[in-house]
């Protein structure tokens, strides 16, 4: 009689003793998942800083190109030497409507 009651007993145990092994190997994998997720996010936001850096650098040398290829000197000198045009020395004429 005792027997069978540490027998059942055991039983009992075992598959609580198996969920309890289960729950925690659960939670492992999705711990496990997680840091591999927050690490792949990590190297993506590096690679993503290192482009924003580079496209602001190329920004930032666009508009000193566009500074220099928009000075009136350098408009005026392509114009008389290249475009054959000539100064007007006279003011220019402003017509009013009224």
């Amino acid at each position: 009689m005792i027997i069978p009651k540490i027998r059942e007993s055991l039983i009992k145990n075992r598959w609580r003793i198996i969920l309890v092994i289960f729950i925690i190997v659960s939670i492992i994998v999705v711990w496990i998942n997680n840091v591999s997720s927050v690490n792949n996010l990590i190297l993506e936001n590096h690679r993503l800083e290192v482009k924003l850096k580079d496209y602001r650098s190329q920004n930032e040398e666009l508009r000193q190109r566009i500074t220099q290829l928009s000075s009136p000197n350098r408009i005026i000198e392509i114009a008389t030497n290249k475009l054959g045009m000539v100064s007007n020395e006279e003011a220019p004429i402003v017509l009013k409507n009224e």
